[in-house]
């Protein structure tokens, strides 16, 4: 057949039927949604995340609390510890680009690592908690420092540190590789 077998038109789309008439016979079920929990109606001890802050300025820790209370984020718990402070968090998506945005803007190393909390009973799907771990490179613009014998004069440090030797040559280097040699 070449025309569909309900309203008689020459173009067909599916089983027999053209676009309209299986659009009306096959409805598109919307996905269900599961709402997200207030955090009034959160017990006072839920976090899905913590951020690990380390080797920290006290700039880092004013920004840090000044975006939590821009964007209406709850800290559940916080740890100060000798080097940097434990922050629990309500929201993993949140503690991701926090990370991130304290990378691009005081650079250092940032690691997440996430791990299974439990698992969803309604669901049947895995519940993680994340962990944020960010750690501030030592050095500033202008700052220098020794890899691998050779001394570096720090560029620019963001995602990356970019150094200049003596002989005015520019390197990159990944934060893992100088947490490796001890740079920091």
């Amino acid at each position: 057949m070449d025309f569909c077998v309900k309203c008689g038109k020459k173009e067909l789309y599916e089983d027999f039927l053209c676009e309209k008439c299986y659009t009306a016979e096959h409805p598109q079920r919307a996905k269900k949604v599961k709402p997200r929990k207030k955090p009034e109606a959160q017990h006072s001890g839920y976090f899905e995340a913590t951020l690990q802050i380390r080797v920290i300025d006290q700039h880092i820790v004013d920004f840090v609390y000044k975006d939590l209370e821009k964007q209406k984020i709850i800290a559940t718990k916080e740890k100060w510890l000798p080097n940097g402070v434990d922050l629990s968090v309500n929201s993993r998506k949140y503690a991701q680009q926090l990370g991130k945005a304290l990378q691009q803007k005081f650079g250092g190393i940032l690691k997440v690592t996430a791990r299974i909390f439990t698992r969803d009973r309604q669901s049947s799907k895995d519940v993680y908690r994340i962990t944020v771990l960010f750690k501030q490179f030592p050095f500033k613009k202008g700052d220098t420092f020794t890899y691998k014998g050779t001394t570096y004069v720090v560029k620019n440090a963001s995602r990356e540190v970019i150094g200049e030797d003596a002989t005015n040559k520019e390197k990159i280097f990944r934060y893992n590789e100088l947490e490796r040699a001890h740079v920091f």
